[in-house]
């Protein structure tokens, strides 16, 4: 009798600790850093979250300092992935219009598509920062040769708050290279703004508008009192328009 009495109250201790686990699933906690955690929340509120791990260990953590929560077996399958790699890319397309005092100068449409890779948390902060290259055209119209250029350049993109669809702003500055043999590139600074809209925490797209200036030597019309003139020398190549960047 008292063996059937302690077998009963060890498979009801035993159930009773298997139910207490299901019931307080492990969490995992994943910071903005690209660090994450598993244990048990033991307290959160709408400022802080306080998690002990399997070791004892107690962490607390502002809810500004974290990216994502999940329980259960999600959390598991997510543990197993690791940490989000640091490395990250953006490949943008641009359109629009550009203008510069150049033999046969008016308003034109280009087009470009650039590629640039770097760091995703540069400074640990979402502040893209990398090295990039691609390809624009120019289309002039009638006779005249399309222009064709080369950027190198270094991007900056920094995106603000941390909600799904947030405000982003970046930069690019280089050296374009011309594929044209009577026209030379120069330096470049452009402007890019815009909202960036989340997909996951690794993917997201940008949908803005841009501003570039460039320098191009060769032809260039000079305008005076006595009329215009070509003559040889450098000018800036100015442009405007819309601009669509895929961030992985």
């Amino acid at each position: 009798m008292r063996k059937a009495i302690l077998t009963s109250l060890i498979f009801w201790f035993l159930s009773l600790m298997i139910f207490s686990q299901e019931a307080n699933p492990k969490s995992v906690v994943f910071l903005k850093n690209g660090e994450s955690l598993k244990g048990q929340v033991l307290m959160k509120t709408s400022e802080v979250l306080v998690l002990q791990t399997d070791d004892g260990g107690r962490y607390q953590f502002q809810l500004s300092e974290i990216d994502k929560i999940e329980q259960g077996r999600k959390s598991i399958e997510k543990e197993s992935t690791g940490e989000i790699s640091n490395f990250a890319g953006i490949i943008e397309l641009n359109g629009g219009l550009a203008y510069a005092s150049l033999e046969g100068a008016q308003f034109s449409p280009l087009i470009s598509g650039t590629v640039a890779l770097g760091s995703r948390d540069f400074l640990k902060s979402t502040f893209f920062a990398g090295i990039g290259t691609g390809m624009e055209a120019v289309f002039a119209k009638e006779d005249n040769e399309n222009l064709l250029l080369v950027p190198l350049f270094i991007r900056l993109n920094k995106t603000f708050t941390d909600n799904s669809i947030k405000p982003y702003f970046g930069t690019d500055a280089g050296y374009a290279f011309c594929l044209n043999k009577e026209y030379k590139g120069g330096v470049l600074f452009k402007l890019t703004g815009g909202a960036n809209f989340s997909v996951s925490r690794k993917l997201s797209f940008n949908v803005g508008v841009f501003g570039k200036i460039q320098q191009i030597s060769g032809t260039v019309i000079e305008k005076n009192e006595w009329g215009e003139f070509l003559k040889q020398g450098t000018t800036p190549l100015y442009s405007t328009g819309l601009s669509f960047a895929f961030l992985f």
